[in-house]
Formats: structure tokens, C-alpha cells, sequence
């Protein structure tokens, strides 16, 4: 089984991003974000390594601007891979510019939306797990 080298819980999100070598002309959407790094759906890749400006619109209409380095890419594919795995790239934070703070806020917001939905999805089968338990031992003793 291939070990998975991120550092960090991801979240799923759908983030306009701008990014480029010298100037900002390309555009995708980021689809997952953790506090280390991020997944650009895109159809412009660049090589491992390569170190990226990106410019990442958050939802409060604020701008967070960062340097990233290309961990891996995907582009178009011939295999069944290419209906499961989105083209695009992963990319890891070297540096924030501006807005780090409005990055970390995004993050935790997600955590924190995450965490209540699985305490929620939780809550709710321990509810069906002591519903059951009891129509169980209701039905035995009556």
C-alpha cells in the first residue's frame, strides 16, 4: 500500500486561484486545502519542484498571496486514473506574501465544520445504535 507523504488533515473546498511564474495569467480552482499545502485543479501544470506565485480569493472577497512548490502534477491520461483523479497540481507552501492570516482562517473553519459534521454523523448512530439496543431488550422482557 503507498504511504501518503502530507502532512496534515485536507479539506475539500472550491477556492478561485490565479497563479504563474512571473505574472498571475493562469487561473484554476482549488479543490482540497490543508494548512500545508493544496490541490489547484487546473488544466496548465508545471514541473516537480517548481516554485509557483499564486494569488487565492477567499470567500470574504480577501486576497492571500503565496509562493508554492510543485509536489506532484497531473495532466490528461488514457487510463481509467483519469475519470478518478482531477488534472491539476499539488502544492506544497514555501512562503505567504499577504493574507496568512485569511489562509488559517479557512483552514480552521473547514476543521471546524468537519467536526461537527462527524460529531453530528456520531451522534446520530449512537441515536439508531440505543433505539435498536432498546426495541431489542424492550421485546424480550415483555
Amino acid at each position: 500500500m503507498k504511504k501518503d507523504a502530507r502532512w496534515g488533515k485536507r479539506f475539500r473546498t472550491n477556492l478561485t486561484v490565479r497563479y504563474g511564474l512571473d505574472n498571475l495569467g493562469e487561473s484554476g480552482v482549488i479543490q482540497d486545502i490543508s494548512l500545508f499545502g493544496f490541490f489547484v485543479m487546473t488544466p496548465q501544470t508545471y514541473p516537480n519542484q517548481t516554485v509557483v506565485k499564486f494569488q487565492i480569493l477567499t470567500p470574504g472577497k480577501e486576497y492571500i498571496n503565496l509562493e508554492g512548490i510543485v509536489q506532484w502534477s497531473v495532466r490528461e491520461r488514457d487510463d481509467i486514473q483519469w475519470l478518478i483523479k482531477d488534472q491539476g497540481m499539488g502544492i506544497k507552501i514555501k512562503r505567504f506574501l499577504a493574507g496568512q492570516e485569511h489562509y488559517e482562517k479557512i483552514c480552521q473553519l473547514l476543521c471546524q465544520r468537519r467536526a461537527m459534521k462527524e460529531q453530528n454523523s456520531a451522534g446520530a448512530k449512537n441515536k439508531t445504535a440505543a433505539t435498536w439496543k432498546a426495541g431489542l431488550l424492550g421485546g424480550l422482557f415483555r
